[in-house]
């Protein structure tokens, strides 16, 4: 009886490291020649574009990829974007921030600057509640790249905040590397 206990306790938890090892390894290295940037995510983001105006009215296009955490038990989204400054337009991380936070008619939670490599960037978080009721908190990183501005964003829902979920959004942040930057 002990060794088939034994034996059931060693099966156990080999097919938890198997899971543990499988997991990590999911994830997906995007790589976007056009951002010249690579990343992880926990699933094969989508690239969108949308068109916007700053507020000196100059056009500018902004690039995403995104994509939601494959578990549907969590409320998790992984997003990049990026957008390259105008002649006119002189960029401000705290005017990002504010513009960032009032967009989403949030909160401002806390904020530290941050470095990718000789790029200066700031990290922030902040939380927000819809009109229906729902709680979401935002992990935030803008790096600013000579004239390009990345927004790397980890969003959940209040719901499913955790140690796990925020391993998994450090994990996506963490992993984000600006290649050929000119």
């Amino acid at each position: 009886m002990r060794a088939a206990k034994a034996t059931l306790l060693v099966f156990i938890m080999s097919a938890a490291f198997a899971f543990a090892v499988q997991g990590q390894s999911d994830w997906i290295k995007y790589d976007s020649p056009e951002g010249r940037y690579t990343a992880l995510f926990p699933a094969k983001p989508q690239p969108s574009t949308q068109e916007t105006k700053t507020k000196t009215g100059e056009s500018l296009t902004q690039y995403f990829a995104s994509c939601s955490d494959p578990d549907t038990t969590a409320d998790l989204t992984y997003m990049i974007a990026y957008f390259d400054a105008g002649p006119a337009m002189t960029f401000s991380f705290d005017e990002a921030r504010d513009g960032f936070v009032a967009a989403v008619h949030g909160t401002l939670i806390s904020e530290k600057p941050i470095r990718l490599g000789a790029y200066e960037g700031r990290e922030f978080r902040a939380s927000t509640k819809t009109q229906d009721g729902q709680e979401y908190g935002f992990i935030v990183r803008i790096i600013l790249v000579e004239k390009r501005i990345y927004v790397n964003q980890f969003i959940f829902g209040k719901s499913s905040e955790s140690p796990r979920a925020f391993e998994k959004g450090a994990r996506f942040l963490d992993s984000f590397q600006v290649k050929n930057a000119r």
